[in-house]
């Protein structure tokens, strides 16, 4: 090769020597060289991804690569884009979860604000009335993972008075579905009553029965509404509770269930929570109709 031709003599450098098909040495060596440096430094770098995100997704290797000059980035731009579902779904998840728990503590606030107004004191879960002190009543037989959260406590002239949420769980899997309602429970001084269940109808209010519960016949109580149905263990004792007044005010609340065994009375509409703005409210209407069988607990009150 001539020499007149070395990139040693050439104003600007050339790999090929001014389009010739033949490098020359000075060309020859520089491009060897160049290429020695590139491929000790793609060793070095793959090293260090190996050491530092051996670990990590492939998507996240594939995204950081450029950073270290390893990779075009658009290659990373679409390893992003291929990631991205994932990270929508991630971001959901935990904005949800980050909702979830910013409702139950204003729910639980809104409980405790309720409670300071009337005179109740605001109960820790696994404190006060428990799952299984109401164990025989339909409200804890129906489901699974029967839990009371955000219970207040206090007492009437006629009974002590427990308002709580009650949460059970029904189906399994992704079927599976959480029923939530706020209850009143009131544990009389002076009665006992006869155990029954009061209850909106539905296509599984028949499944539901507890043990010790019959459907009572509807021929025999004319003014049972036909939005309910009513079932106990004793239809005479149980009959004799309902009386005109109690008829009147079970049908002006179309979702009501009523239920009573022993000293305890709960008031309830299935799957249905109450606002804490309207608890005082559901608690009135509760007291008025937990009164009105409190004074039926004694004698037959004539028309059912």
């Amino acid at each position: 090769m001539s020499s007149d031709w070395c990139c040693r003599r050439a104003t600007v450098p050339c790999r090929w020597c001014d389009g010739r098909r033949q490098t020359c040495s000075v060309c020859y060596n520089r491009a060897a060289s160049a290429t020695l440096g590139t491929a000790l430094q793609t060793l070095r770098v793959s090293t260090v991804l190996e050491e530092r995100y051996g670990t990590m997704p492939h998507q996240l290797v594939e995204i950081l690569t450029p950073l270290l000059g390893q990779q075009p980035m658009p290659y990373s731009v679409s390893a992003l884009f291929r990631l991205l579902p994932f990270l929508v779904v991630a971001v959901l998840i935990v904005l949800g979860l980050v909702w979830a728990q910013r409702s139950v503590l204003r729910r639980t606030a809104g409980f405790q604000q309720v409670a300071a107004r009337l005179g109740f004191f605001y109960v820790e879960p696994g404190e006060g009335l428990l799952v299984e002190d109401l164990a025989g009543f339909q409200l804890v037989a129906q489901g699974k993972d029967g839990r009371i959260s955000n219970m207040l406590q206090g007492k009437s002239p006629l009974a002590d008075v427990s308002v709580f949420d009650y949460s059970y769980v029904t189906g399994a899997g992704k079927r599976a579905q959480t029923h939530r309602q706020s209850v009143i429970c009131f544990q009389s001084k002076a009665s006992s009553w006869p155990a029954f269940a009061l209850r909106p109808a539905g296509p599984f209010h028949r499944f539901t029965e507890g043990v010790g519960y019959r459907q009572l016949d509807r021929t025999v109580i004319p003014l049972l509404p036909e939005s309910h149905v009513l079932c106990g263990d004793d239809e005479a004792a149980v009959l004799a509770l309902f009386g005109v007044m109690q008829w009147k005010a079970i049908t002006s609340q179309a979702r009501v269930s009523l239920e009573a065994r022993g000293g305890r009375f709960l008031y309830y509409r299935q799957r249905q929570r109450i606002k804490p703005d309207q608890l005082e409210q559901f608690l009135s209407e509760g007291l008025e109709m937990f009164a009105m069988f409190e004074k039926s607990a004694d004698g037959n009150l004539g028309p059912h």
